[in-house]
């Protein structure tokens, strides 16, 4: 039986949101994913670390960190991306037929 290779993965948002989607990958995907870094386009969060993954650029920095860093998938993990994030995130995704996902923690009223 040979052994799959994580995927390679990168998260938009180094906020709370960022921080909940970097638990539950190491806490529920860790067996198939592997996160090589994070994205926010808040220059001061660029150069700091969350859980010890280093936000390594904005979504303009997105299309060659993905080649940089061999990555198979992006996750967003905030609802309150831009368009013009959304849309910068999705060209380099395309451009390079890598997957783009949203993974967020939501709670909804139901009563």
């Amino acid at each position: 039986v040979r052994a799959t290779a994580k995927k390679r993965v990168l998260v938009y948002g180094a906020n709370d949101d960022g921080e909940l989607v970097l638990y539950a990958l190491h806490h529920r995907f860790q067996e198939r994913m592997t996160v090589v870094g994070m994205l926010d386009d808040d220059p001061n969060r660029v150069g700091t670390s969350i859980r010890g993954v280093r936000v390594l650029g904005g979504s303009e920095d997105a299309e060659r960190l993905i080649r940089e860093l061999n990555v198979d998938e992006l996750i967003i993990s905030s609802p309150a991306v831009s368009s013009d994030q959304l849309n910068q995130l999705k060209a380099a995704s395309n451009a390079l037929g890598i997957k783009l996902r949203t993974g967020s923690l939501r709670f909804e009223d139901i009563g």
